[in-house]
């Protein structure tokens, strides 16, 4: 596809759907969902939900019949886009679905509130609380504590695409080492309302803040994207995704006071590697599945059983 002339954040959402679909984690997926309950609709909240991707991927799972979902957004626009699917929620139907799962029913609400408010304010607790590629973005030392406040004795913590420290595009250029190491510490250095908020090895370092934090990891896994053209192109929307992605890179370092012309170039070459379909793009994530310490037994042995294919 020729380099977008706009940029739009709910387009990468849903361009990235499939590079997601590919990189979460089945083990971890497994572990989350055979800790849920069969019996009575599953307490759902998802922090940073987006446009609602992953509403539809659960649903076509088709391994949780009936879920209570709020979506929990700072971006009005996210919400007002995934407002519109409620009904199709409603009837087991998703984006890519003509035919509704059968017995599957979703009711989703929605909040536009920060998740560190919505935390602090909300009293009831869930199931599963979900957090999809949104960890490295806040200060999860403050951020984790609170959360587990808000799940269910038995339920399900599942943080997900947690950026871990490796971005890489292929070929090879020599500016890659630099601009990569200066985007990395633009993440280190991240500072939101004063506090910090991001780490480029954020997913490694989940395994302490959990733990003291009171959680128990059940499952952790790799959840890297990979992103490629193949005999037919770039799957998808993903060529868009990766013109994104560079764009994300270009913005961040566009000012920095000694490599803003040499991400110029950079971009340019990777924008028309995009457009020849030879740009490969990795970055190396992890995915967890935790329950609270307190949790009880059953949450852990159920969630033992062999990974499957969803």
């Amino acid at each position: 596809m020729p380099v977008p002339q706009q940029y739009t954040y709910p387009r990468y959402l849903r361009s990235k759907r499939t590079v997601d679909d590919r990189a979460l984690n089945r083990d971890v997926m497994e572990a989350v969902l055979a800790g849920l309950p069969s019996d009575r609709p599953v307490r759902i909240a998802e922090l940073g939900g987006g446009v609602g991707t992953m509403v539809d991927r659960l649903i076509e799972t088709g391994r949780i019949s009936n879920a209570d979902y709020v979506l929990v957004d700072t971006q009005a626009e996210f919400l007002e886009d995934a407002n519109t699917l409620a009904a199709q929620w409603r009837q087991g139907l998703t984006r890519n679905l003509t035919t509704a799962v059968p017995g599957v029913s979703f009711e989703v609400s929605t909040r536009h509130v920060p998740l560190e408010d919505w935390i602090a304010r909300e009293d009831s607790t869930f199931d599963l609380i979900i957090a999809h590629a949104v960890l490295d973005l806040v200060d999860v030392e403050t951020v984790l504590p609170r959360l587990f406040e808000r799940l269910a004795p038995s339920g399900v913590f599942w943080p997900t695409i947690n950026f871990d420290g490796e971005t890489i595009f292929m070929p090879k250029d020599p500016r890659d080492g630099a601009l990569m190491d200066a985007y990395h510490l633009s993440m280190d250095e991240r500072v939101r309302d004063g506090r910090p908020s991001g780490s480029s090895t954020a997913g490694r370092e989940l395994f302490g803040h959990i733990r003291a934090a009171g959680g128990s990891i059940v499952r952790a896994g790799s959840s890297d994207w990979v992103v490629f053209s193949g005999t037919d192109g770039y799957e998808s929307d993903e060529a868009y995704f990766a013109h994104h992605i560079i764009h994300t890179v270009e913005q961040e370092l566009g000012t920095h006071p000694t490599l803003a012309d040499s991400v110029r170039g950079w971009g340019e070459l990777r924008h028309a590697q995009v457009e020849s379909g030879e740009l490969v793009y990795i970055a190396h994530q992890l995915d967890f599945a935790v329950c609270r310490g307190d949790a009880e037994a059953g949450v852990v042995s159920a969630s033992s059983t062999p990974a499957t294919d969803t």
